[in-house]
């Protein structure tokens, strides 16, 4: 995904993913995880956090609602 090749002013795409994945609870959505991400590391698009949590979603490690 590229989410993983992402930088940013204050985060890297390893700290997003690892921090994405923390924020997987079924109550938070993909635009609220995104909002959050960007508040903490900086400004990413909603589609490299969509992107890397259908990847998650595709192993079986998480379940992932629409929005």
């Amino acid at each position: 995904p590229k989410l993983f090749s992402f930088n940013a002013p204050r985060g890297n795409g390893s700290e997003y993913a690892y921090e994405t994945l923390n924020l997987v609870n079924g109550q938070n959505t993909i635009s609220d995880i995104r909002n959050i991400l960007s508040a903490e590391f900086g400004p990413i698009p909603i589609a490299f956090v969509r992107e890397y949590l259908e990847a998650l979603k595709s192993i079986d490690v998480i379940k992932v609602e629409d929005d």
